[in-house]
């Protein structure tokens, strides 16, 4: 999943690409994990967008928690996580919800948009499901942008 032109971005974003705009690439962790970032900027807030793909578990655990804490700053007011293509085990979903816990506490927004059947799966699993906020498809995205 490398973005090398504009039908890649269509690929990984669908609807929305033409709302949010290509930051960086990151190579695949140790578990061969990959994170793309977008972001959708307005005149005062920005909303990210971070794409997973790949298996995050204990051995990325380190490098999944530094991806995360790079994803928002001061002028970032939303945060959707796509993983869609992405398998987390507990320890990675444990970073998950310490980071949640941080954007929280900064009074930012954190969404988990379309999590794969097995990310959920987990998430019910831990009784986790309604800790997170999570949006399904484009129209979820779009709604939640709006002020």
């Amino acid at each position: 999943m490398t973005l090398e032109n504009a039908f890649e971005i269509e690929a990984i974003l669908g609807g929305l690409a033409g709302l949010f705009k290509p930051d960086r690439s990151e190579p695949g962790g140790k578990e061969g994990f990959e994170f793309h970032k977008f972001t959708a900027r307005s005149s005062e807030r920005h909303t990210v967008l971070g794409v997973f793909g790949g298996r995050i578990g204990l051995p990325s655990a380190t490098e999944f928690k530094a991806v995360l804490q790079r994803l928002g700053g001061d002028e970032t007011d939303k945060i959707m996580l796509d993983f869609c293509d992405c398998t987390l085990t507990r320890s990675a979903l444990g970073v998950l919800v310490e980071y949640a816990a941080s954007v929280h506490g900064r009074n930012k927004h954190l969404y988990l948009y379309r999590p794969s059947g097995q990310v959920r799966a987990n998430l019910k699993e831990l009784e986790l499901s309604g800790f997170f906020s999570v949006l399904n498809d484009e129209h979820d995205v779009i709604v939640s942008t709006v002020p």
